[in-house]
């Protein structure tokens, strides 16, 4: 078997028999593309929703005409440094790769959150410091 990153497996016979086999495309070839993206806490959800939609609605590889299979974003979790959202798309033709779309999907979210105002976090720390200090002296 070859992988779409161009790797080859070999599985022999014996282990097609005895253990199941999953075939993400068997019966359909839609695969579905999970693309996270974390926002800011003060980001307005709604627009980084609508954005990212966007994002997929202008990739030709995407599925945009089946109801079920239509880009959808999702909350994830109240992350640490942010909002963690997911972009979920489908795509039919899985053998094509992931990484170019990927990257046009990131490209077109990046542009849309700048031109918005949206920002993507980074871990930040907030410092406490107790007691007071004498700028003068520096010393408390």
């Amino acid at each position: 078997m070859k992988a779409l990153d161009g790797t080859e497996t070999i599985v022999p016979n014996e282990t097609l028999i005895t253990q199941t086999v999953i075939n993400h495309s068997l019966s359909k070839p839609n695969v579905r593309i999970g693309i996270p993206v974390q926002v800011s806490y003060d980001a307005n959800l709604e627009q980084a929703q609508e954005l990212m939609l966007e994002a997929a609605r202008i990739q030709d590889r995407v599925i945009h005409d089946e109801p079920e299979y239509l880009p959808k974003v999702f909350l994830r979790e109240f992350a640490e440094n942010g909002i963690q959202m997911e972009l979920g798309v489908w795509i039919r033709d899985a053998s094509e790769g992931q990484g170019n779309l990927r990257s046009d999907i990131n490209w077109a979210i990046w542009r849309g959150f700048k031109a918005a105002g949206i920002e993507i976090p980074f871990p930040q720390r907030v410092v406490h410091l107790t007691g007071t200090v004498d700028p003068a002296t520096n010393s408390p």
